[in-house]
């Protein structure tokens, strides 16, 4: 029997929600808890507010949808860069 374990690049990769992919909330390459605490409330309110922009037929509630998700993005970036700039 074969015990060997199974190569990185043959694992199925778990699919990552419209927040995550938004914030890229895997990316944190020097494992900071800070960009963590930052990015994955940012990326539960966008996968929340893309969830109700798809279900919704309101244009004017869909742009304004569109902004807040902009600016969600906008808050990760601007967090992540402040919690990892050097002196």
């Amino acid at each position: 029997m074969d015990a060997s374990p199974t190569p990185v690049s043959d694992r199925p990769t778990p699919t990552q929600t419209y927040g995550e992919k938004l914030v890229d909330l895997s990316f944190n390459p020097s494992g900071s808890p800070e960009v963590q605490m930052i990015k994955r409330p940012l990326a539960d309110l966008a996968t929340l507010l893309n969830d109700m922009r798809s279900a919704s037929s309101n244009n004017d509630a869909n742009r304004l949808f569109s902004i807040a998700i902009s600016k969600i993005e906008e808050a990760s970036m601007f967090g992540v860069k402040a919690v990892t700039r050097k002196p």
